[in-house]
């Protein structure tokens, strides 16, 4: 509750620039930060990441390869200008929401009327491969246009009911120097295989080359 009188600041400051009641409801979602749903006439109209000093941080030992981590969590001023400046190019794409307003400590963006692939997947394992293969593409064209992810897990890419789009969420972790373009998109293509590995279809667990085919389909040549 400590964040309460910020995100009552945050509505108010909302609301004067669009001109329009909008109030914030608490996602299930957020990781390092506070995330909401801006809703104004029972609709909701965007979506808001408030920078919480309040909520307590994942810790760094927990990232899976120690010192020599592939990836690390930017510090919330980075986070909020990564996620901004990603939306702001690959939102014409249709890639990502796009960016609407911010301030010093919170950014809104549009709101994407879907679900995340891993709920997708979890309702419909038959389509495993089909919807699998479908977000590789997606995730090539994000490669194709200059960006990488990080965190490129099933949980942080949303898709229509129709399955027609796919839009990526929650930039808010980064390489170090030392990791080349080539390295992060290879990353980003194993962690989503990684993310989505506990909802293969049982009779395909051991099926690699299942795998292997839409890899080789999809993957640039430089990254393989």
């Amino acid at each position: 509750m400590r964040i309460a009188g910020r995100k009552a600041r945050l509505e108010a400051e909302i609301s004067h620039v669009f001109d329009s009641d909008v109030r914030l409801e608490l996602t299930g979602g957020g990781g390092r930060d506070s995330i909401y749903y801006a809703m104004a006439d029972r609709r909701q109209v965007g979506v808001v990441r408030l920078i919480n000093p309040f909520k307590r941080r994942p810790s760094t030992k927990k990232q899976p390869l120690g010192p020599s981590n592939l990836w690390w969590a930017l510090a919330a001023d980075r986070r909020l200008n990564r996620e901004w400046d990603i939306y702001g190019r690959l939102a014409p794409k249709k890639l990502t929401p796009a960016p609407v307003w911010r301030t010093h400590d919170a950014i809104m963006c549009t709101y994407f009327d879907g679900q995340s692939v891993s709920k997708r997947l979890a309702a419909k394992r038959r389509c495993y491969w089909d919807l699998m293969g479908l977000v590789l593409l997606s995730l090539r064209r994000l490669h194709d246009h200059g960006a990488t992810h990080m965190d490129a897990k099933v949980e942080n890419i949303l898709t229509d009911a129709e399955v027609r789009q796919f839009v990526f969420i929650d930039f808010d972790c980064t390489p170090p120097k030392w990791v080349e373009p080539p390295q992060q998109r290879a990353y980003d293509y194993l962690k989503l295989i990684d993310s989505s590995l506990r909802l293969v279809p049982p009779r395909d667990r051991e099926n690699q080359r299942r795998w292997i085919g839409l890899l080789e389909r999809t993957v640039d040549e430089e990254t393989r």
